[in-house]
């Protein structure tokens, strides 16, 4: 007996399938990162291939995750990747797809071409479970360091957080980026101020909530702002080798580091260029599902917390089932 064909979504199919009130991504993807860091899901290897220009393509990198969480349906396989230089010819930087198999029987149920889309979706929301679990009481700045596709979603998102009166300030390597990237976010509303800063250390310095998204591979940040204050610092970047956007002293100076997952923070994210820097030890590390299963401490007056985010499978396989189930009702 012969198998379904899998079904193929598009990348407007799986937009649509998403829900407006993104507040339950955030419980699932929390959700996600306690059963991980409490056994409940197995995950194999991170993947990466970097490509140069000197081969037959333009430069890019590539991520392939897999994983899946036990006693549920699905697993899943995601290749995501980045080629910069497909801006110059309209395409998004962003592609890849979900390839999405059965537990039950390992037949392929769907492919999910989402051209890299929810990769950066359930990457923004990792940044938002951290802001609404951690975030200091009554913070309103908020810093995103980027104006890239996952820098765009998590300020579009974050409002939603931090409510009425919540100013940004953006920071960027490209001013003309940076300004462009302002308007559209004065355009789109939820914002009290929108601003334009001088660099990351700038943004740093003024921000109770920063949010660095950009591929660096040396540290934008040096330092918290000062200690009586208290600062989140959520780091999206430095999710392969050769990658990272904080200094050693942000970890150095932080009251609690936290990780998606010690494995790979400790092998190639923030955690591990502040360990070899002698900056932090590696059993300081608290995983993120550990520490918010527990209740941990927001941050606080005096104390800072810095999230080390390199992603984690599980947010893949939480992110297509759930896509995956309303394309199936929906055809049902």
């Amino acid at each position: 007996m012969s198998s379904a064909a899998p079904f193929v979504a598009s990348l407007d199919a799986i937009q649509s399938a998403l829900p407006q009130d993104k507040s339950s991504l955030l419980d699932a993807i929390s959700e996600g990162f306690v059963r991980f860091s409490a056994g409940d899901v197995t995950v194999a290897n991170v993947s990466h291939l970097k490509f140069d220009a000197r081969g037959s393509g333009e430069a890019g990198d590539c991520c392939i995750k897999s994983g899946y969480v036990r006693g549920a349906g699905r697993w899943v396989v995601k290749v995501a990747s980045g080629w910069p230089n497909n801006a110059a010819l309209g395409m998004s930087t962003s592609q890849g797809a979900m390839f999405v198999f059965s537990q039950r029987t390992g037949a392929l149920e769907a492919v999910l071409a989402d051209s890299g889309y929810l990769t950066d979706l359930r990457t923004a929301v990792a940044a938002l479970v951290c802001a609404r679990a951690l975030a200091p009481e009554g913070g309103k700045v908020a810093a995103v360091v980027g104006t890239g596709v996952v820098a765009t979603l998590v300020a579009q998102m974050l409002p939603s957080i931090l409510g009425l009166g919540a100013r940004l300030l953006v920071a960027s390597r490209s001013p003309e980026a940076a300004h462009r990237f302002v308007s559209a976010r004065e355009a789109e509303g939820g914002w009290s101020t929108v601003e334009v800063v001088a660099d990351a250390a700038a943004a740093a310095a003024r921000a109770d909530i920063l949010v660095t998204c950009t591929p660096a591979t040396a540290p934008l940040v040096s330092a918290l702002r000062e200690a009586q204050v208290g600062q989140l610092v959520v780091a999206l970047g430095a999710d392969s080798a050769g990658k990272r956007e904080l200094g050693p002293d942000v970890l150095r100076g932080a009251a609690v580091v936290l990780a998606d997952s010690k494995t790979q923070c400790l092998s190639f994210g923030e955690c591990s260029s502040a360990v070899a820097d002698g900056a932090i030890q590696a059993d300081a590390v608290i995983e993120l599902g550990t520490y918010l299963n527990d209740g941990g401490a927001r941050v606080a007056a005096g104390r800072s917390i810095v999230v080390d985010l390199t992603g984690v499978a599980v947010q893949d396989v939480v992110i297509a089932s759930i896509v995956l189930e309303v394309l199936q009702s929906a055809k049902a």
